[in-house]
């Protein structure tokens, strides 16, 4: 586990829900499912992005 605001920077390229093979991911949810998994992964870089730190989305 990583700890609360100890990341400097953050660079995510999370699936896009188009449907392409990850191979152990479904990329191809309902949009409601997709939105609820994308929550989950924007709330846990807030937690660990330090004060002042840099999020590039």
């Amino acid at each position: 586990m990583v700890d609360d605001g100890s990341v400097t920077v953050i660079v995510t390229s999370p699936p896009y829900n188009v449907g392409k093979n990850y191979g152990c991911h479904n990329d191809l949810v309902n949009l409601n499912s997709y939105l609820k998994f994308l929550g989950k992964v924007w709330t846990e870089c807030k937690r660990v992005l330090r004060p002042g730190g840099t999020d590039l989305y």
